[in-house]
């Protein structure tokens, strides 16, 4: 089951307001486990920029001996995303190029585990949208607001595709 809503609100001819609710539960109807293949993952471009792509959530760790995490997902998503837009300076009345600045916040969780939202991640920073001719371009860098010592950090990231 997802939810997600999407509002804009125009400030100016120029500028507008963004937000973003992206909510997910998946369980199996057939009392067998959810397969982990379905789980939902988060961090990164879509999600919560400025960790990398999908570490924020359940690990567990390879092996005894090496403490590289596995990222399982989770049954769970809490995602949470805040722009802020306006046009890229010295562009006259070019549309396709804007610049933003961004909030963000999320979590996947485990099957077991509670949603918490005290255990949300959550990053800042800006970046530029280009609409181009081989379809909209986005490049962003985040930097963190709340994270764990063990989070993975990217903070320059690059997607081509979907606006959030």
């Amino acid at each position: 089951m997802n939810y997600q809503l999407q509002q804009y609100f125009p400030l100016s001819k120029k500028y507008a307001l963004a937000f973003n609710t992206d909510l997910g539960y998946g369980a199996s109807a057939s009392g067998k486990p959810f397969p982990i293949f379905k789980n939902y993952y988060v961090g990164g471009l879509g999600s919560v920029r400025g960790f990398m792509q999908g570490t924020l959530g359940p690990t567990q760790p390879t092996s005894a001996t090496n403490s590289y995490p596995v990222y399982l997902g989770g049954t769970k998503k809490v995602v949470l995303n805040g722009e802020f837009l306006g046009p890229f300076p010295g562009a006259g009345n070019d549309k396709t190029l804007r610049m933003f600045a961004f909030v963000d916040a999320g979590y996947a969780y485990g099957e077991n585990d509670p949603i918490r939202l005290s255990e949300l991640r959550s990053s800042w920073g800006f970046g530029l949208s280009w609409i181009s001719p081989m379809g909209p371009l986005k490049f962003s860098y985040g930097l963190p607001l709340k994270r764990r010592a063990d989070d993975k950090m990217q903070k320059f990231q690059f997607q081509i595709g979907t606006s959030f």
